[in-house]
């Protein structure tokens, strides 16, 4: 959609900062995204979910956006209206940085295979030995 000199190395600060205020759930779950180009043309494209929270997602994608641009998630049955916060380009696409326009109710978007890290404690790991 929006070329790459669109991208702002500032949004990649700020959505890391912003990705800390809410926790995320790490998942890979593929989902449909639509939007308007330029010119006003519906595109659409499939896109992994990364990772996600009831506020926003991390998307892998191919195409690019600038920061501001609106999209529209379908994940199942459910269809979540997002605003483009960050878009950095990495070597096989794009990892676009979502805020959600309203909160998605804990238990609504539930990818079939997610990883809660607060859930592990690793200032309590011991080992008594080699690990094999």
């Amino acid at each position: 959609m929006s070329n790459e000199n669109s991208q702002n190395s500032g949004s990649k600060d700020r959505a890391n900062s912003e990705r800390r205020k809410h926790n995320r759930l790490l998942c890979s779950e593929l989902v449909a995204v639509l939007w308007n180009n330029r010119r006003g043309a519906h595109e659409a494209e499939i896109a992994v979910l990364e990772d996600f929270s009831g506020f926003g997602a991390n998307l892998f994608m191919s195409a690019s956006f600038g920061e501001g641009d609106s999209v529209r998630i379908f994940a199942g049955q459910l269809e979540i209206a997002a605003t483009v916060r960050s878009c950095s380009r990495v070597s096989t696409g794009f990892f676009v940085g979502l805020q959600f326009d309203e909160p998605v109710p804990e238990g609504l978007l539930t990818p079939e295979h997610v990883l809660d890290l607060s859930q592990f404690d690793y200032g309590s790991r011991t080992t008594t030995g080699p690990v094999a």
